[in-house]
C-alpha cells in the first residue's frame, strides 16, 4: 500500500507535465519556399476562435475571408490571412489582446497535427505559434474549406 502511496504523486507529477507538453502555444520557426501565383486558397466563412485548452487563458482567431497561398515546406502549405490574427490573453482579470500578420498553415498530408497558426520569421521562415489537432478537422466545410 506505500508503494502505491508514492506513486500517486509522480503519475500526478507526470500528468500534468505531459499536458504542458500537448497544448497548443508554441514558437518554432519553420524554413519555407516562397510559392507563385498558382490559384491556391482556402475561405473561412467565419472567424475560426480556439482556446489553449488550459484553462482557455488564451486564444487564437483566425478572421473571415479568403487565405492565399504564400509559401510551403515539406509537410504544409501556408495561405495569409486578408486581416491580422488576433490573440488574447487573459492576465489578472482582463483579456490583453494583440493582433499580428500571419495565415493559417495546413497539412499536405495524414499529421497528428492538420494545422496551425503561424506569423511571420524572416524572408524565408514562418513560425508556428499554434498547433491546431483534429477541432481544425472537425470545421473543414462547415467554417472553412479548401479551393483547390
Amino acid at each position: 500500500m506505500s508503494f502505491f502511496r508514492l506513486l500517486a504523486p509522480l503519475a500526478l507529477l507526470l500528468l500534468s507535465s505531459c499536458s504542458a507538453v500537448l497544448g497548443p502555444i508554441v514558437s518554432e520557426s519553420r524554413s519555407v519556399s516562397r510559392v507563385g501565383n498558382v490559384g491556391r486558397t482556402l475561405t473561412v466563412g467565419r472567424a475560426l476562435s480556439f482556446d489553449s485548452r488550459a484553462g482557455g487563458t488564451r486564444t487564437i482567431a483566425f478572421p473571415p475571408g479568403t487565405y492565399v497561398l504564400e509559401a510551403e515546406d515539406a509537410s504544409y502549405w501556408y495561405f495569409r490571412a486578408p486581416a491580422p490574427l488576433q490573440f488574447s490573453e487573459l492576465s489578472t482579470e482582463n483579456w490583453m489582446p494583440r493582433a499580428q500578420l500571419g495565415g493559417l498553415m495546413i497539412a499536405k498530408g495524414p499529421n497528428p497535427f492538420p494545422g496551425g497558426g503561424y506569423i511571420d520569421g524572416s524572408s524565408s521562415s514562418k513560425i508556428l505559434v499554434w498547433k491546431l489537432g483534429p477541432e481544425l478537422s472537425a470545421l473543414e466545410g462547415r467554417a472553412w474549406r479548401k479551393n483547390f
